[in-house]
Parts: structure tokens; C-alpha cells; sequence
């Protein structure tokens, strides 16, 4: 059990996390400053940096937190539909992957948007959460594979050999052993389900499209017909 010191360094951290958020939504990632935080906080910079030392750790901090975060509401939107129900379970992944982008908009921006200047991720601390985002599509593509229920188009079923020879490598680096055809069928469906969220997150899309959530949902609908999945 956490001792009421960890517990309020934990609760100040958040805090911390807390404000830089709101700091990204009025002015931007690029723009975050540790002062300017302080200041909110009524901190002295000096207590500040005893949890972020530099605005690089702050940013890698936001990072982690944003992809566990979106892994988790991934996660629990497969866990509530039916184990047996392979189909469904796909279908709430993709429609919860936009589902979190709208209501964490600083958070995707912070993962997917403009890298912020001067920063450089290190992927050994953010590598392994983004990794868990990708893995809950990834482990239930590769159950309805071992259940004999995915049965992908023939673009997808057979890459070509650059891209298989990348897909292997891929599978490799991040020590998958999920078919190849698993692993095509994850990168289609997290590019387009990707780039739809991004039009419309970044309001490039709402000129053409006035209900954008009922294109989305049927595109997810689409990449469950090439993977050979119906819903019920």
C-alpha cells in the first residue's frame, strides 16, 4: 500500500500532468513551459522540477500516459463485448479508437499531431506503450485467425514482397507471432481508421462530410468485411 507521501507525490505529479494538458489545449504542445506551470500550480519552479526535471521529461511523461490511456479504452472496449463474439469485438476496438480521440483531443494530438520542436522521443520509455495500443487490435485480429474466422481479401491476404519482407521484420522487432496476414490487416485497419480520425479531429474533413461519425462507422463495418468478419 502506498505511503501517504507517495500518495501525495502522486497526486501532485497528476496535477502536474493535469495543467500541462490544459496548458497544450490553450496554446499548443510546442508552447508547454515548466514555469508557466509553476505558476499556475503556485509552485516554485524549483519544487516543480523534483517531479520533471526538464520539459523533455514532462513531454515523455505526457506520452506514455496518452498511449496507456488509449490502449486501456481499447482494451475495455473489446473486454465488453462477448469473448465468442470475434466480429463485435473488432468492431467496438475501431469505433472506440475514435471514441477516445474526441474526448482526449490534446492527448492524440500530443501522440499522432506535429512533433514538437527540439524534442526526441525516447522509445525505449514510449515504444513499449504505444506497442500496447497496436497489440489489442493485433490479439484480436489474431484470435478470429486461430478460430478460423478471418478470411482476408485477396489485397491483404498476399502482400506484396517489399511489404511482407517489412511485415516480417516488424513481427520480428516486436516479437509477434502473429501471421502476416494478421499483421497487414492491423497496419490497413489502424491507417485508415487513423486518417479518418485525424480529418476529422482536425476539422479537414467536416467541409465534405457533415456527420463524419456515420462515415467512420461504416468504414470500420468495411475493414471487417475484408478481413472476412460479418457481424451478427
Amino acid at each position: 500500500m502506498p505511503t501517504r507521501r507517495e500518495r501525495k507525490h502522486e497526486a501532485a505529479r497528476a496535477e502536474i500532468l493535469d495543467t500541462a494538458r490544459k496548458q497544450m489545449a490553450e496554446h499548443g504542445a510546442a508552447a508547454l513551459s515548466l514555469r508557466a506551470i509553476a505558476r499556475e500550480m503556485q509552485l516554485t519552479a524549483p519544487a516543480l522540477y523534483r517531479y520533471f526535471p526538464n520539459r523533455d521529461e514532462l513531454v515523455t511523461a505526457l506520452i506514455v500516459e496518452a498511449y496507456n490511456s488509449l490502449a486501456d479504452a481499447l482494451g475495455a472496449a473489446r473486454e465488453a463485448q462477448p469473448a465468442d463474439a470475434l466480429a463485435a469485438r473488432l468492431f467496438a476496438i475501431g469505433l472506440a479508437y475514435r471514441d477516445w480521440a474526441l474526448a482526449h483531443p490534446q492527448d492524440y494530438a500530443l501522440i499522432f499531431g506535429t512533433p514538437i520542436p527540439g524534442y526526441h522521443a525516447p522509445e525505449e520509455r514510449t515504444n513499449p506503450a504505444a506497442k500496447r495500443a497496436m497489440d489489442v487490435l493485433i490479439d484480436a485480429l489474431m484470435t478470429a485467425w486461430q478460430a478460423g474466422q478471418l478470411d482476408p481479401a485477396p489485397e491483404y491476404g498476399k502482400p506484396a514482397p517489399a511489404l511482407q519482407k517489412q511485415l516480417a521484420a516488424w513481427k520480428k522487432n516486436y516479437g509477434y507471432t502473429a501471421p502476416t496476414q494478421a499483421l497487414h490487416l492491423a497496419l490497413v485497419c489502424w491507417s485508415r481508421l487513423h486518417g479518418l480520425t485525424s480529418l476529422e479531429l482536425f476539422h479537414q474533413i467536416q467541409p465534405m462530410v457533415a456527420a463524419p461519425a456515420d462515415l467512420y462507422r461504416a468504414e470500420v463495418a468495411a475493414l471487417l468485411t475484408s478481413a472476412g468478419l460479418e457481424l451478427e
